[in-house]
């Protein structure tokens, strides 16, 4: 769903970031609304719920699998320089 600025049922700053909602559920647990981009696959993982997660060369990756990180092992150049998001600071 896409919220259009002033229209928004809420809106939140988390980790510097300004978000806006249609609704208010966001205050209540922000850590479940946090994404990250499975580098090999390019599937949005919530973070804390993915089956995996690597840490190389100081960021964080995180997987919807397994065998997305053992490709991402096999040739993490590869996978690294595509620029996926990889998981956000706290």
């Amino acid at each position: 769903m896409l919220v259009t600025p002033g229209t928004e049922a809420g809106a939140s700053t988390y980790g510097g970031v300004r978000y806006l909602f249609c609704n208010e559920a966001f205050d209540a647990d922000p850590e479940r609304y946090r994404i990250a981009v499975d580098p090999v696959c390019g599937v949005e993982v919530v973070i804390g719920q993915e089956a995996d997660r690597l840490t190389r060369d100081g960021r964080t990756y995180v997987f919807c699998r397994p065998a997305c990180r053992g490709a991402f092992e096999a040739e993490p150049e590869r996978y690294a320089a595509q620029g996926a998001r990889s998981m956000p600071d706290a």
